[in-house]
């Protein structure tokens, strides 16, 4: 009920947005009414980058890529200036088919001149780099993000290529080794 509250007086609050985006996940009546709010937010013109981006993280989440490469873009266009929305557009423009490795590099360089020392950012330029075959290039960003992800089994997997394409084995071979341990625990 705050929250509906809230949403009324300030419709486009990031705290609020925020708050909203948690409910968005529930099953049952709560996450039906957080996701009949956020479509009410946008039928009204209200709708800011945030929503958009709430709604493109949804939709990713549930597998449905257009309909998130449709709100990241509107996301985009009301708002070039938010990272973790230029991050996660830059990831679902590298991971769709066929990629858009040029278009992804551009957002996530422009979400690294907001956020140049966030490390989900840096992962994801090097993800990039890695598909483009700049391996030193992807190296130094998929290193300054391994400290804040060790756990993350796809930066592992990422870095056994690149280590592999450089030339070193035994490296490679300890990425490959954590990856698969990842893959097996379920990160």
């Amino acid at each position: 009920v705050l929250l509906e509250r809230a949403l009324q007086y300030a419709p486009n609050h990031p705290a609020a947005l925020d708050r909203l985006a948690m409910f968005f996940s529930l099953e049952g009546e709560a996450g039906e009414t957080a996701r009949g709010r956020l479509k009410q937010v946008l039928a009204e013109g209200k709708a800011s980058a945030t929503v958009h981006l709430i709604l493109a993280t949804q939709a990713l989440h549930s597998g449905d890529l257009k309909s998130a490469e449709l709100h990241f873009d509107q996301g985009y266009r009301l708002n070039s200036n938010l990272p973790v929305l230029l991050n996660n557009f830059a990831w679902l423009l590298a991971n769709q088919q066929p990629p858009q490795l040029d278009r992804a590099l551009g957002l996530v360089n422009q979400a690294l001149q907001i956020a140049p020392n966030q490390p989900h950012i840096r992962e994801t330029r090097g993800q990039i780099y890695a598909k483009q075959g700049r391996w030193r290039d992807a190296l130094a960003d998929l290193e300054f993000a391994l400290p804040h992800m060790s756990d993350n089994g796809e930066l592992h997997r990422a870095l056994f290529v690149v280590y592999h394409e450089l030339g070193d084995e035994e490296l490679a071979s300890e990425h490959r080794r954590r990856w698969k341990e990842g893959k097996t625990s379920g990160k």
